[in-house]
């Protein structure tokens, strides 16, 4: 009888089903693999191809073993991406030429077809459905990714957050060998990036610069877990970790780095403040030790990052102290932008569809060898190519993490192991919102899967057990 159970233990629920620990190294894997060919956003990169490629076939391992006790641990992120794929496919079918011509935008195509001669066709609401149909396709990424997440037990959940801080470590040491070692030129893994920067595994050193912020973040949460006994070696690996994540950050000549850092620091004195004044409220004396780790590291973070702003030795500073904004690409297309953002509702450009949608409004003085691709706030952005639609379901997702937080505040007394890890996946995304008010982080299938997996960790039920 025990030994049977034993067998069962840490399976999907099918009979003969994927065993935990088999799931999460075939997940690490994928993660891996995705890190060293999914840093970039563009469409026409060509790793693009096979990473979707091996996606299927692991959607497809995800697929055989789901129950649906495992497909309600990731319930709400599946939702999520299942609702955003219905959209950007809807925008894929064929309209009628009475109705295309009749959507906000179209008019100049309009009017050049009737000057050339074209005859009327169907066509999709998207202003390029090679683009939209790029987007659509780069959900097989993160879809892959969850359903292997959830044939997880708690075991394997709890060690989530250690994948993304060893892909973390992984690119803070390769964007330190592109700015130390010489000829470091084969070092990078995209043609088109900053060249000259510590990108790491990305192709731009902001999303990089993202990407190890996070990182630092789920560190610090694991040195907040400090205690004797057998999690001494993970804090010391948590600590070594740390530093060399936060090296990355110093080295990467991105100013989203230096805001992540600042994120992350204060997050963490503001926690060990909250702290500090519940133990006090509570009539207990002293700090624990997770409590001045993390409060320490957060100090230590906003510390680097005032002495480097002060020592003008930072070239992420230097850049946002002697940059004039009025050049700055994005901040002249921002009344551009806005007007679209107005005028596109409320069905939207179309998804990944921004760059040729933008072609048409234009202004004049923007014309020269820089263009834009991507608006650098995807708050902007997702509404403006997804319309109305997109704004529902943006709204919706945002009330569901609320919702989930103020939970979590709630159940904070009664919290364990599973709990922490559902508070490192809402600051993750927090990090990511956050992040996403000046950039693009969430349009590269690295941080797709990051992201995916932390809300994969905020949504799973508390009381659910594999044990």
């Amino acid at each position: 009888m025990n030994a049977k159970s034993g067998r069962r233990h840490g399976r999907s629920g099918r009979k003969g089903g994927l065993n935990s620990e088999t799931a999460f190294w075939l997940l690490a894997g994928f993660v891996a693999l995705v890190m060293l060919m999914g840093g970039g956003s563009r469409a026409d990169i060509a790793s693009n191809g096979p990473l979707r490629a091996l996606a299927a076939v692991l959607l497809a391992v995800g697929v055989w073993y789901q129950t649906r006790t495992s497909l309600r641990r990731v319930l709400v992120p599946l939702l999520a991406l299942l609702a955003l794929a219905l959209l950007i496919a809807l925008q894929l079918v064929p309209l009628p030429p009475d109705v295309w011509g009749s959507l906000p935008g179209r008019e100049p195509f309009v009017r050049l077809g009737e000057l050339a001669g074209i005859p009327d066709a169907w066509r999709p609401l998207t202003f390029s459905p090679m683009k939209t149909g790029n987007s659509l396709a780069a959900l097989i990424v993160p879809l892959a990714a969850l359903l292997m997440v959830s044939l997880l037990d708690d075991e394997h959940w709890r060690n989530l957050p250690w994948v993304f801080i060893a892909a973390g470590v992984a690119s803070a040491l390769f964007g330190m060998a592109q700015i130390l070692l010489p000829g470091a030129g084969g070092l990078y893994l995209y043609d088109v990036t900053n060249t000259g920067s510590a990108v790491g595994l990305f192709s731009n050193r902001n999303h990089n610069a993202m990407f190890l912020a996070v990182a630092l973040l789920l560190c610090v949460l694991r040195l907040e877990r400090a205690r004797r006994g057998p999690l001494e070696n993970e804090v010391l690996a948590a600590g070594l970790a740390a530093l060399v994540i936060l090296a990355g950050i110093l080295v990467n000549a991105s100013r989203s780095g230096l805001v992540g850092l600042g994120l992350v620091g204060l997050i963490f004195a503001v926690r060990a403040l909250l702290h500090w004044r519940e133990q006090a409220r509570a009539g207990q004396s002293g700090v624990p030790r997770r409590v001045w780790a993390g409060g320490l590291v957060g100090l230590l973070s906003l510390g680097l990052v005032a002495m480097f702003a002060a020592l003008g030795r930072s070239p992420a500073i230097a850049r946002l102290l002697q940059e004039d904004p009025g050049q700055d690409l994005r901040v002249q297309a921002l009344p551009t932008v806005l007007a679209m953002l107005r005028d596109f509702q409320p069905f939207g450009a179309g998804f990944g569809a921004f760059e040729y949608a933008f072609f048409v409004r234009e202004p004049e003085a923007m014309l020269g060898e820089r263009y834009l691709n991507n608006v650098h706030n995807d708050w902007l952005q997702f509404p403006l190519e997804g319309g109305v639609p997109a704004i529902l379901l943006a709204l919706v997702l945002l009330g569901l993490f609320v919702s989930r937080c103020w939970q979590l505040v709630r159940d904070r007394a009664h919290g364990g192991a599973m709990l922490r890890n559902a508070v490192a996946g809402a600051l993750v995304l927090l990090l990511l919102m956050i992040g996403s008010l000046v950039d693009y982080p969430l349009r590269t299938p690295s941080i797709m899967v990051l992201a995916v997996v932390a809300a994969a960790m905020l949504f799973k039920p508390i009381a659910d057990s594999r044990h």
